[in-house]
C-alpha cells in the first residue's frame, strides 16, 4: 500500500455498479477467473469512474467483492470452485443480464459520469456477452440484445433528461411571472400582504406541507415575508433555476453527441 491513506468504505450503490463490471469483464474476456483478475478491473473501472468524487484515494475492499460474489452464487448467477490452493469465479449467462439490467434500466437521472462509463462499458464489452445468448432462453436473450444495443443508456437517460428540463423551465415561467409582476410599477404602492395575496402562483411553483405558497408566506413572520417578496424569487431564478436548467441542457448536448443525436428540445 503506498503512503496515502486509503478510505475503507460500504458498498455504495456506486461501488456495487464498478464491482458487477469488473466480474462481467473479467468472466466474459477469461471465463472463469480468480481474484487477482477482478482486482484488475475493479481497480481500473474504479480509478476511472471514482477520479473526481473524492481528494482522497479510494479502496474497494475484496471482501466486499467477494459478498456479491457469494450473494450471486446463492441466487444461482455465478459458481464459486475451489481447486487446491485457488478459488476460481464464474458469472452464468443469466447473472450477465440481471448484472446488466440493473445497470442500464433505471427510471432516476444519472450522473453524466456514470451514463458514459456505463455507455463505455456496454460498448466495450458488448460482443463478448452477446456471445453467450445462445444458452439463455428466447425470452432472456431478447432482453440481453435490447439492453446492449448501442448508446441504449444514453437514450434512457436522454429521456429522463428532457422530462427534467421541460419541468424546470415551467418552473422557470412560472418565476418569471412572478418577478413580472414584483417589478411592475404599478404594483409597488401594494402593501406586503396585498403583493402576496396577488402573486400570479402558476402550476410549477410547488406547494409547501399541502398548503400553497401564498398561504405559506402569509404565515410566516413579516421579515421572512418581506424577504422572500423582495430578493428570493430572484435570487432562486438568477442564482439556481436558470444555471441549473443551462447545466442539464449541456449535459443534454454532451450525452447526445455520444450517439450522434444532437437535437436539443423545445
Amino acid at each position: 500500500m503506498s503512503g496515502k491513506t486509503r478510505r475503507k468504505v460500504s458498498v455504495s450503490s456506486l461501488f456495487q455498479s464498478v464491482i458487477h463490471c469488473g466480474l462481467m469483464a473479467a468472466s466474459s474476456v477469461s471465463g472463469r477467473f480468480r481474484m487477482a483478475e477482478i482486482r484488475f478491473y475493479v481497480d481500473l473501472f474504479g480509478g476511472q469512474l471514482l477520479l473526481g468524487s473524492s481528494k482522497e484515494p479510494v479502496a474497494i475492499q475484496s471482501v466486499q467483492i467477494m459478498r456479491i460474489l457469494a450473494g450471486l452464487a446463492e441466487e444461482g448467477f455465478a459458481t464459486i470452485e475451489k481447486v487446491k490452493s485457488h478459488t476460481y469465479y464464474q458469472l452464468l449467462p443469466a447473472g450477465y443480464l440481471h448484472l446488466l439490467e440493473s445497470l442500464v434500466i433505471t427510471k432516476q437521472r444519472l450522473p453524466i459520469e456514470d451514463t458514459l462509463f456505463i455507455n463505455y462499458f456496454v460498448d466495450s464489452y458488448r460482443e463478448a456477452i452477446c456471445k453467450l445468448s445462445s444458452v439463455l432462453t428466447p425470452a432472456e436473450a431478447k432482453r440481453l440484445a435490447l439492453i446492449t444495443q448501442p448508446g441504449v443508456v444514453v437514450e434512457r437517460q436522454l429521456t429522463i433528461l428532457d422530462a427534467i428540463i421541460v419541468k424546470l423551465r415551467h418552473r422557470q415561467q412560472d418565476y418569471l411571472k412572478i418577478l413580472t409582476f414584483l417589478s411592475d410599477t404599478a404594483n409597488s404602492r401594494l402593501t406586503l400582504a396585498e403583493k402576496i395575496e396577488r402573486l400570479p402562483l402558476g402550476p410549477s411553483i410547488p406547494q409547501t406541507y399541502n398548503r400553497s405558497l401564498r398561504e405559506a408566506l402569509m404565515a410566516l413572520p413579516e421579515a421572512i415575508r418581506e424577504r422572500e417578496v423582495a430578493t428570493g424569487f430572484h435570487k432562486r431564478n438568477q442564482q439556481f433555476y436558470k444555471p441549473y436548467i443551462n447545466s442539464l441542457v449541456e449535459e443534454r448536448r454532451l450525452l447526445a453527441a455520444c450517439i450522434g443525436k444532437e437535437e436539443l428540445i423545445e
